[in-house]
């Protein structure tokens, strides 16, 4: 027992002083470097399409310095721990040479030294997201929609012009073609056929889901039904405003379904690193991003506007003595 536990103590150990080495975010391998070259290509494909003032440039760059500050920081306080982390693996070792007995001295040593670790890197973690989370709040509204819709791509995506909504399609269409279909409806052909369109439905989740039972369909029907009718009810401009989330309520749910989502809700709650918001900040906050920025800065600084000039006094290629080149007079 005591073997099996040092094996997963060792694990755990190991895996929290990975998360505190990669808090500098060095490496010599060749593929790192493959790594970072495309990250740099995802960065300026990004940045291209945000078109980023240099006030939020300016903004940017105080967060990423901020965080690789922090980073820093964390990296120093593991590299002070790995002497001791070091000699813990090899006593460690030594044990597991004789058998599968490990002596008390080195589990407690062990149990500690994994401990510790945990505790830096969910410090590390939880300091690393606050600051980073900084990062999206300069963004405008439209700047944030552009982020959600990008796609990391080597080629510069060709809709990704201005910070505006591409739009994507939609994964609930084929629901939205039926409620079109029953908001056609006249009022006699939809009251003489609704109960047997809830009951298609009804029959087309169970030839995938198995059967309902009595009280389910009894649910189901009564709730597709009242849905149905409200669509009906709804004037064309609400339709289009709401259809996409009426599509999804239409969606019959299973049971494990619905416990899914119970469970990622509850996940959500107790998980306190955002990973979404985290992927979108390492945009503009990575080694890479704040490279980037500073240089897209220079760029901005040394851009002098013109002053400004009358077109009407300026004379037109190709004119002569005021007069333009295809004027016969």
């Amino acid at each position: 027992m005591k073997h099996i536990l040092m094996v997963m103590a060792m694990a755990v150990l190991v895996f929290g002083f990975a998360q505190i080495a990669r808090a500098d975010d060095d490496s010599g391998d060749s593929l790192k470097e493959i790594e970072s070259v495309m990250e740099e290509i995802h960065i300026r494909n990004l940045y291209n399409g945000l078109n980023l003032t240099p006030e939020q440039i300016t903004q940017l760059i105080a967060i990423a310095e901020e965080t690789q500050s922090v980073r820093e920081e964390y990296a120093r306080k593991g590299e002070a721990m790995k002497d001791d982390y070091k000699k813990a693996l090899l006593a460690l070792t030594e044990e597991l040479k004789k058998g599968p007995f490990v002596s008390q001295e080195v589990e407690n040593k062990a149990t500690t030294l994994k401990d510790k670790a945990k505790e830096l890197g969910e410090q590390m973690k939880e300091e690393i997201q606050k600051v980073m989370a900084k990062s999206l709040e300069v963004l405008t509204d439209a700047q944030k929609q552009v982020l959600d819709d990008f796609k990391p791509c080597m080629a510069p995506p060709k809709n990704q012009k201005n910070p505006v909504r591409a739009g994507q399609a939609s994964g609930n269409d084929h629901a939205i073609k039926l409620l079109k279909k029953v908001r056609e409806a006249s009022e006699p052909v939809f009251d003489s056929r609704k109960s047997e369109l809830v009951r298609k439905c009804l029959e087309k989740y169970e030839q995938h889901h198995g059967k309902f039972t009595e009280a389910e369909k009894t649910s189901e029907t009564v709730r597709l039904t009242a849905l149905f009718e409200k669509v009906r009810a709804m004037d064309a401009e609400e339709f289009e405003m709401e259809k996409e989330n009426i599509a999804a309520e239409a969606k019959i749910k299973d049971r494990a379904e619905e416990l899914q989502e119970e469970l990622s809700e509850l996940s959500a709650v107790r998980r306190s690193v955002d990973p979404e918001m985290m992927r979108k900040a390492r945009f503009f906050t990575s080694k890479c991003a704040l490279e980037v920025l500073k240089e897209r800065l220079e760029y901005a600084s040394d851009f002098q506007q013109g002053d400004p000039k009358n077109l009407g006094e300026l004379p037109s290629a190709g004119c002569k003595d005021g007069k333009c080149a295809i004027d016969k007079k």
